[in-house]
């Protein structure tokens, strides 16, 4: 019989090559089993590592050592695992004794004193190694906490510092400049750029505040206005999602030629689709179910909107609905 289903036999007078005692007498029978302990150190090792392996192993504690370290270093698992495997008869299985117990007679049967003496220590040398380094991870983990914290305390500094510059330069720029800087003078933002101009012919205090808003949000649209590199229709729905944030910007902020500059966002945005047009949906502020979201909200009319509308540039149907707001 071959593969798993081989009992392997070990018993506690197979292969007995010698009985030694040790100083207070007991017995350790040594079973030749071909392994013998590799002297060669795998890891680094301090002097103070080796001093406590030294420290813990003497010969009154060894084995009851060495069979607690083993336990906690594979876990219990492995163990009850060996000692309950059906295809192999291990001595000691069926006398009802404590899984250390177990263990310590096993040593006792496969290896010699001094054997043992030599696998505690360094199974300690390897402990107290793994010990070390866990107490070195968690100072270094520490020192990154605090330099995280450093970092976002000076983040929020140099936001305050940001914001209130910000305020300053926006103050000290003029609008027209900030026009010109942001959306261009080219002839395909020409429109856009004269509905804005023609707001600073009529000051008022929402004037400076909504081509703020719209400058920023313009700069993250204007990414995306370019020929569709992935699918349209994926193209279309990110798209609108950076025109929601345009609008985002400009809430609650009205001005005469608001309608105007969103129609013109829609023709912009709407050349560089093949397929699709987009549609402001404040070109009427009549909550229309065609093109609006309108169920539930229990009005005819909504105050700005929220996202545009995007139809079929052929047949004219309606792709995504604008969200409004009442």
């Amino acid at each position: 019989m071959s593969g798993l289903s081989r009992k392997v036999n070990i018993s506690e007078n197979t292969n007995v090559l010698e009985e030694e005692k040790n100083p207070k007498g007991s017995l350790y029978k040594t079973v030749q089993t071909g392994i013998v302990p590799d002297k060669t150190e795998r890891f680094e090792v301090s002097s103070e590592e080796k001093s406590h392996s030294s420290e813990i192993f003497t010969e009154t504690t060894a084995i009851s050592e060495v069979t607690r370290s083993l336990i906690h270093f594979f876990g219990e698992d492995v163990f009850l695992s060996l000692k309950n495997n059906p295809n192999i008869n291990i001595p000691y299985v069926n006398i009802g004794i404590p899984l250390d117990d177990w263990v310590e007679k096993g040593l006792k049967t496969l290896f010699s004193y001094e054997n043992i003496i030599e696998i505690g220590k360094r199974l300690t040398i390897q402990l107290v190694h793994n010990k070390n380094e866990l107490n070195q991870q968690k100072i270094e983990l520490e020192k990154t906490r605090q330099q995280l914290k450093e970092a976002l305390q000076l983040n929020e500094t140099l936001e305050g510092f940001k914001h209130k510059m910000g305020t300053q330069i926006r103050s000290s720029i003029p609008l027209l400049d900030v026009i010109n800087i942001f959306i261009g003078i080219d002839p395909v933002t020409r429109n856009l750029t004269n509905i804005l101009k023609e707001s600073l012919e009529k000051p008022s205090d929402t004037v400076a505040p909504f081509i703020l808003g719209f400058c920023h949000g313009w700069i993250g649209l204007k990414s995306y206005l370019i020929a569709p590199g992935e699918s349209e229709e994926i193209w279309i729905r990110k798209t609108n999602e950076q025109i929601a944030k345009l609008l985002l910007h400009m809430t609650g902020l009205f001005i005469p030629q608001r309608r105007d500059v969103l129609n013109e966002v829609a023709k912009l945005v709407s050349l560089h689709s093949h397929k699709y047009d987009f549609i402001s949906p404040e070109d009427s502020l009549q909550i229309d179910p065609k093109l609006h979201k309108a169920e539930g909200l229990g009005s005819l009319t909504f105050r700005e909107a929220v996202s545009f509308v995007v139809v079929n540039r052929i047949t004219r149907q309606t792709i995504i609905y604008a969200d409004i707001k009442v």
